[in-house]
């Protein structure tokens, strides 16, 4: 049996002023939608840095207490519109993931991606928001407000990120996810520069 494998392309815009705004945006919906658990709310990612390229979807970090508010976002989210994306639990427990996609023939979404065969293409419906949400102060938590943090204050190392991405981005690409792996070299380096596997 033959298997096709669909190529895609890796789209790095040049940095936005207006991902900070949608940022804003979001969390002021968020933090109305998730208050009796009061959250803290983070943006993260490329799109977090400025003068940094990134793919144009905000990546937001929902940080709560304790692990069993976890499965609390779960109902809220979803009557708001963002797709609970459990697939990937198996291999990340204590995260919960979200999108947020645009749908401009307001077709119906699913609410939840519960398996790997459960997909949603992204060519038709665009990742708007990415949503990762975990206890705060954990490994996963420290490592990305890091990273942020640390190329937010060093222009060189942001800029040989952003040459890396678009380098990288030019290659066809089976799956995003293959494409973030190919740069978790990189970003393991800055985050031990930033100090985040010292003891």
């Amino acid at each position: 049996m033959n298997i096709l494998f669909i190529k895609m392309k890796v789209e790095i815009a040049p940095y936005n002023p207006e991902w900070k705004t949608k940022f804003e945006e979001e969390k002021k919906i968020l933090s109305e939608i998730l208050k009796e658990l009061n959250p803290v709310i983070e943006h993260i990612g490329s799109t977090s840095v400025e003068g940094l390229g990134a793919k144009p979807v905000i990546d937001i970090q929902i940080g709560v207490t304790e692990r069993s508010n976890l499965d609390k976002l779960v109902e809220p989210l979803i009557k708001n519109d963002y797709i609970y994306v459990k697939k990937y639990e198996d291999v990340l427990p204590d995260r919960r993931y979200f999108i947020k996609v645009a749908n401009p023939l307001n077709e119906k979404l699913p609410q939840k991606l519960l398996t790997y065969n459960d997909k949603l293409h992204r060519e038709k419906f665009p990742h708007l928001v990415h949503i990762h949400s975990v206890v705060i102060n954990t490994l996963w938590w420290k490592r990305h407000i890091a990273f942020r943090d640390y190329l937010r204050s060093h222009t060189e190392d942001r800029d040989d990120y952003h040459k890396l991405k678009l380098r990288l981005a030019e290659n066809d690409w089976q799956d995003v996810n293959y494409y973030a792996d190919a740069k978790s070299e990189f970003v393991k380096s800055i985050e031990a520069k930033a100090g985040i596997y010292e003891r």
